[in-house]
């Protein structure tokens, strides 16, 4: 308790520094520990970055059009199949016309209901057809007609930074985070190392610098943990890294120093 007391007085004499301190220990486990969480929403953002190829299938609507459409989500290499109605046909026409090169007069004389298959953002060309192949099958060769694979647009500035958050955005976000953790820890040590100075000299007290560090730092840890628990979807193998990550860098960090060096 001395300690944390000594910690929080040292905040309140430097507001700025302690502040920058905790906000940078309070972000980097809260955004590491829900970092799922956060690139799920970035990527809602930007539904077309998920979306893979897609084609249009006509299917005759005296086929079991329901079944296909349970047998076509299970395939691997499948992000989903809608079911667009008759009606919902029609007002995409445009569309229809230009993928299944038909006339416009043709569509008012089949009876038909169509898919949008959804590719996986990854899949194979071998795979995509693969898939065509195995509908034409469901179907029958004489009930469906396919369109052309339609592919999303690309975003080229977007698209390399989706890419980037997708691939490798975890652990840069937490090196960038751990770099800043760093220097706050920096610019605060220096205001802890006075405190520790005088109480080692005068109430005979050893490696009180480091103490008070991972006095504060608990405090700011356990409010963290306490902050992912309430998210409802922690990752706690990052937040307990990032825990041994403090523990391991106030303990290099730390020591019985004098105020002189």
């Amino acid at each position: 308790m001395f300690y944390i007391k000594q910690f929080f007085s040292i905040f309140r004499d430097n507001l700025l520094k302690g502040t920058f301190f905790f906000l940078i220990s309070i972000s980097f486990v809260l955004i590491s520990g829900n970092w799922g969480l956060i690139k799920e929403k970035i990527f809602e953002l930007y539904p077309d970055y998920a979306k893979g190829p897609s084609f249009f299938a006509l299917i005759s609507s005296d086929q079991d059009y329901l079944n296909i459409q349970r047998k076509l989500v299970t395939l691997p290499g499948i992000s989903s199949v809608m079911i667009l109605e008759k009606d919902a046909v029609k007002e995409q026409t445009k569309k229809l016309v230009d993928n299944f090169q038909l006339k416009d007069e043709d569509l008012g004389f089949l009876n038909f209901i169509a898919l949008e298959v959804i590719f996986d953002k990854n899949i194979t060309v071998r795979g995509q057809e693969l898939i065509r192949n195995y509908l034409i099958k469901l179907a029958g060769e004489n009930n469906v007609t396919l369109g052309k694979i339609n592919f999303p647009p690309e975003r080229d500035g977007i698209k390399s930074l989706l890419d980037f958050i997708n691939i490798g955005g975890e652990w840069a976000v937490a090196l960038i985070f751990g770099c800043m953790w760093f220097f706050a820890l920096f610019i605060l040590k220096k205001e802890v190392k006075k405190s520790a100075y005088l109480i080692e000299q005068f109430q005979r007290k050893n490696f009180v610098e480091i103490k008070i560090l991972i006095s504060g730092t608990i405090i700011y840890y356990l409010i963290s943990t306490g902050l992912i628990f309430l998210s409802g979807s922690p990752e706690w193998i990052s937040v307990f890294l990032i825990g041994f990550f403090f523990l391991i860098s106030l303990i290099i960090n730390g020591g019985k120093h004098s105020w002189g060096k």
